[in-house]
């Protein structure tokens, strides 16, 4: 089985996997799994088109970033270049991840799908002024959880409390973020959940999640970027299963129906907050959830679901898993190891296994 993983230094912040060492681990388990991976950077869309239109419909192409320059200066995504060329493609589609990048777009159509996400509004640049004098003459309920709308990894987000803050705040961001929009949401007082998807074939697998920060307790305190770069593993920062079943009721509700309309594939992580009344309110789904053996927040999550294994097994398994729905999905051969060491074949305790019914599949 061959795998080409194309690369792109520029953009890899928001890929899979964002540096050279934990990229290597990862290429090197599959090619333990016996695939033959090529690395190949990209630098532009058009030097992409080149290299796509020599690979035939049996090499799985694995995009490590969103987009690419081209050469007018403009952005392309990688997808889509895929896409175009009907090529097997690890992941979810262009059009998938266009939506769930803009935070705001992605909360709006989940809310438009009926899912509970938080209470807030969109500051656009154009509407910066008009919007923080209506909030400065009303009662707004601080604190707020102000966002830029096209970051990941807790990028930007921060609490504000205050309107001299949240002026001060908003400037802030634009400045930082160019690219984006500024999203204001309620504060929802609770621990963040994070719960985990991962599918083969008709079955998935379901990893609730508390996300907590030694100290920064949920009910003050909100996951910025600070507390999400503390390593893993020193007790500052850990994942703790869920066992409450009100909040697993909703999770069994929810996640798979934000899979299905989002026409999620293969896996993606989904965060949330409880409110006072006890509803389980989602604010972020993760299109690239990290597949880095050593940082990422979704393989710490898996850890924690298979304490009986050693990290190098689960990982493996992990990645196994995610690269084996790829293949099933275009009816390519998936290698023995990966048939015989996956997440479902894996002992673990926790997690909740759900079947996906044709109504309730993720995107083809």
């Amino acid at each position: 089985m061959k795998i080409i993983l194309l690369n792109n230094r520029k953009y890899w912040r928001n890929g899979w996997i964002g540096n050279e060492e934990e990229l290597l681990f990862a290429v090197n388990v599959l090619r333990d799994a016996d695939c033959q991976v090529e690395v190949k950077e990209v630098s532009t869309g058009e030097e992409c088109e080149r290299l796509l239109d020599q690979v035939s419909d049996d090499v799985l192409i694995w995009a490590n970033a969103y987009v690419l320059d081209n050469q007018q200066g403009d952005i392309v995504w990688l997808s889509d270049l895929v896409e175009i060329r009907s090529l097997p493609l690890v992941g979810s589609r262009a059009e998938t991840l266009r939506r769930v990048i803009r935070k705001d777009i992605c909360q709006g159509f989940l809310a438009n799908n009926g899912i509970p996400v938080p209470p807030g509004r969109v500051i656009r640049r154009s509407q910066v002024d008009s919007i923080l004098r209506e909030l400065g003459s009303t009662a707004s309920a601080f604190p707020l959880v102000l966002k830029p709308t096209g970051e990941a990894g807790s990028r930007g987000v921060r609490m504000v409390r205050s309107h001299s803050e949240l002026e001060r705040e908003v400037q802030t961001c634009f400045n930082q973020f160019p690219e984006s929009d500024v999203l204001l949401e309620t504060f929802l007082p609770s621990d963040d959940v994070t719960c985990g998807f991962v599918q083969l074939g008709n079955e998935a697998l379901l990893f609730p999640s508390y996300y907590l920060i030694e100290g920064a307790p949920g009910k003050s305190s909100i996951l910025c970027q600070k507390a999400r770069d503390l390593p893993w593993g020193d007790g500052l920062k850990t994942m703790q299963v869920v066992c409450e079943e009100m909040a697993l009721i909703q999770l069994r509700r929810w996640i798979p129906e934000i899979v299905r309309v989002l026409a999620i594939r293969d896996v993606t992580r989904v965060d949330g907050r409880m409110d006072e009344e006890g509803t389980l309110r989602f604010f972020d789904v993760n299109g690239y959830p990290g597949l880095g053996f050593k940082e990422s927040t979704g393989v710490a999550q898996i850890r924690a679901f298979y304490p009986d294994h050693n990290p190098v097994s689960v990982y493996t398994a992990y990645l196994h898993t995610v690269f084996a729905s790829a293949l099933l999905r275009y009816g390519l051969p998936q290698p023995t190891r990966m048939q015989d060491h996956n997440l479902f074949t894996l002992n673990g305790h926790g997690m909740i296994r759900h079947s996906l019914t044709a109504g309730s599949r993720s995107g083809d």
